[in-house]
């Protein structure tokens, strides 16, 4: 997944920006936003983005001058300049200190970003490449095969302290760190029902290509141990964060698992090790790895048999999930995660499944947080009961309040995240649309809340906003209804759960916020889905 760290400091920018559809589809994550350049300074260290989405005109420190700075500092990270016409002179000023490309606002859509995305992801690969990196990918003074046999002696134990020097030797060589390793367990399910017609042969071409799909896609080392089982051997050196690793290790995970579903129509049960092993600890980690894929049976995992539940957290509940903290609605975070716990405890399902809709709920929050540049320590801070809770649990059903606590008190770091660039009024009434969006409210009934006459909440509201309360409690609630739509809810379904009174209404502003009407948007949806 591409990190981009968007600097922009309008909130409708950023607002729009966001809704756009060329993010996770598309390889694209946005792991931070930053309302000026210095701002985006201090977080480049900790969220080390692959590519900058930055305004030029902005206070305290602008485009230019961040641009500037990554040049000088040598930093090798591609910077798209977002401009208006007036500023062009600026854009001309960044271009020359090695901007990817620069967009007009008023034009910004879909294809335009994500045809500059891809052409500044590609200079970061050729950036990599050129410097070495830690991707094995570029570079290897030994063999891939090499790799690979390294690998699968340090999951077997082979590796003693007299020969640990010498790995330590050929992995640097190839780019690959040797501090704070994750190993991890990969195994084919149902592996031993399939039909091998020319036995030997037929079973090694199968676990070649597994092998090659694999090294293709992953940043780890991936080696075949024998039969179905295989390992994988990730370095994380330059990562301090648990939750951001745990995070990276999740989007492996379901990538490979994509993968194998797409391409070979086999599923895979991957698990992994804790973070943070030396060269000498691989071998315990493979094995504790290797106990969570056992603790997990075929028909568990999802395979053949569709009679017992899957395990994990289903991409329409993990949508909706995100819905709720985009919209920063504790009300119905909290309803779902009742209703995941309610469905588990119907299912029936194992200790073990239910850990792994946990841990993925527990990475889940880890990449919110990362995405609205929440700090590393602060999320480790939020995660840290509920990994605790995880491993010394006898009943996980038990720790659905641990996990309403952990998603509540990043909702609430969040929120006040986000108002702090607000005044107390301002900021006030921010929340309140926030938690009652869906009701029937006006600036009134707001100002009342907050505790200010009408008037001057309106003029305080649209210097802070940049826009009036309607115009904002408006995109509020199309934003919700995009992503009501999203997840399959109908168009005349929707209108009254965001706060609308009649359908035609709701109808006119979806179309005006938007370009596009209900309908359009939920075929389209369906389509992309489908």
């Amino acid at each position: 997944m591409i990190q981009v760290l968007l600097v922009e400091d309008e909130l409708i920018a950023r607002t729009h920006i966001r809704s756009l559809a060329v993010w996770e589809g598309h390889g694209y994550q946005l792991c931070g936003e930053a309302t000026n350049g210095e701002a985006a300074i201090r977080m480049i260290d900790e969220l080390e983005p692959d590519v900058i989405l930055s305004d030029v005109a902005m206070p305290l420190m602008d485009g230019v001058a961040l641009s500037h700075y990554l040049v000088e500092q040598k930093l090798g990270i591609p910077i798209i300049m977002l401009s208006s016409y007036d500023s062009y002179d600026y854009v001309r000023m960044t271009l020359n200190n090695g901007a990817v490309d620069y967009l007009l606002k008023h034009r910004l859509d879909e294809a335009s970003l994500l045809s500059v995305l891809e052409k500044a992801k590609h200079e970061r690969l050729q950036e990599q490449r050129h410097i070495g990196g830690e991707s094995l990918k570029s570079a290897g003074t030994i063999d891939l095969h090499a790799k690979q046999n390294i690998v699968k002696e340090l999951v077997q134990g082979h590796v003693n302290s007299a020969k640990q020097m010498e790995v330590n030797v050929h992995l640097n060589e190839a780019g690959f760190g040797t501090r704070n390793l994750v190993v991890g367990a990969m195994s084919i399910v149902h592996y031993h029902m399939m039909d091998w017609r020319q036995q030997d042969k037929d079973r090694n071409m199968f676990i070649r290509s597994v092998l090659e799909l694999c090294q293709s896609q992953s940043e780890g080392i991936v080696t075949h141990i024998g039969e179905d089982q295989f390992a994988l051997l990730f370095s994380f050196e330059r990562i301090r964060s648990e939750s951001q690793i745990a995070s990276l290790l999740q989007e492996e995970k379901e990538k490979l698992r994509g993968m194998f579903s797409k391409f070979m129509n086999i599923q895979m049960k991957i698990e992994f090790s804790r973070c943070g092993l030396r060269l000498t600890e691989v071998a315990d980690g493979y094995r504790q790895a290797q106990d969570k894929l056992h603790a997990m049976n075929d028909t568990e995992f999802g395979g053949r048999d569709h009679q017992s539940p899957a395990a994990g957290l289903s991409i329409k509940m993990e949508k909706q999930l995100l819905g709720a903290f985009d919209q920063k609605d504790e009300f119905d975070m909290v309803t779902l995660i009742d209703r995941i716990f309610a469905e588990l405890a119907e299912q029936g399902a194992s200790h073990e499944s239910i850990r792994l809709t946990l841990a993925e709920m527990v990475q889940l929050a880890a990449k919110v947080g990362q995405k609205h540049g929440v700090a590393a320590p602060t999320l480790d801070r939020l995660t840290a009961p509920m990994q605790t809770g995880l491993r010394d649990a006898a009943g996980p059903l038990g720790l659905k309040d641990k996990i309403i606590a952990m998603y509540s008190e990043l909702l609430e770091t969040l929120r006040t995240r986000e108002q702090s660039a607000y005044s107390g009024y301002v900021g006030k009434a921010v929340r309140f649309i926030d938690s009652r969006f869906r009701d029937n409210i006006s600036l009134q009934l707001t100002a009342e809340h907050v505790g200010i006459n009408t008037s001057y909440l309106s003029h305080l509201f649209k210097k802070e906003t940049g826009m009036s309360f309607v115009e904002f409690l408006n995109r509020k609630r199309i934003f919700r209804a995009q992503q009501l739509l999203e997840e399959g809810v109908s168009v005349k379904a929707i209108y009254e759960q965001v706060g609308f009174n009649t359908y035609n209404y709701f109808f006119k502003v979806f179309k005006d916020i938007t370009g596009t009407t209900p309908l359009d948007y939920e075929k389209r949806s369906a389509e992309q889905s489908g």
